[in-house]
C-alpha cells in the first residue's frame, strides 16, 4: 500500500511541475521578447500554483489496490518443507516483517516453534531464501 502510495504522489509532482513550469517558463520567453505586465505575471504564477495545488489534493482521495493475496484462507502443510517468507508469516499469523527481523537471532528456531500451529521448528536458507523445517 506505501509504494502504491509513493508511485502516486510522485506522479502527482511529476505533473505538477509541468503545470508550474510549462506556463511560467513560456512566460518568461514571451516576456524577454513583448512586454508582460506584472498583473498578468502574478496571474498567470499564481493560478498555475493554485491548479498544481489542486491537483496535488487528488493524493487525498487514494485508494489502496485489492491485495491478490488471501489472507482469510487456511494454509495447509504442504509436502515439501520449504515456505517463502510470505507463506511462513501467513502460516504463523505474523508479518513478514517480523520474520524478517527475527531470522537472525539466535533463539529464531525456538520462537518460530513456538508460533508454528504443528509445533516446527523452521531455519531460513539463505542460498535459496526460503525457509526450511527442522523437525
Amino acid at each position: 500500500m506505501a509504494k502504491d502510495l509513493a508511485e502516486l504522489t510522485f506522479e502527482l509532482v511529476r505533473q505538477n511541475i509541468g503545470i508550474v513550469g510549462i506556463p511560467n517558463l513560456s512566460a518568461l520567453l514571451l516576456g524577454t521578447f513583448i512586454p508582460v505586465s506584472p498583473i498578468t505575471a502574478v496571474l498567470l504564477n499564481n493560478g498555475s500554483c493554485l491548479v498544481a495545488a489542486a491537483n496535488a489534493m487528488r493524493v487525498l482521495g487514494f485508494q489502496a489496490k485489492p491485495n491478490a493475496v488471501d489472507t482469510t484462507a487456511e494454509i495447509p502443510m504442504a509436502s515439501t518443507t520449504t515456505m517463502t517468507c510470505v507463506e511462513l508469516a501467513e502460516r504463523l499469523g505474523v508479518s513478514r516483517q517480523i520474520i524478517t527481523a527475527r531470522r537472525g537471532r539466535n533463539d529464531f528456531k525456538s520462537w518460530v516453534a513456538t508460533q508454528d500451529p504443528d509445533g516446527l521448528s523452521w531455519s531460513y536458507c539463505q542460498e535459496n531464501r526460503v525457509y526450511e523445517t527442522s523437525g
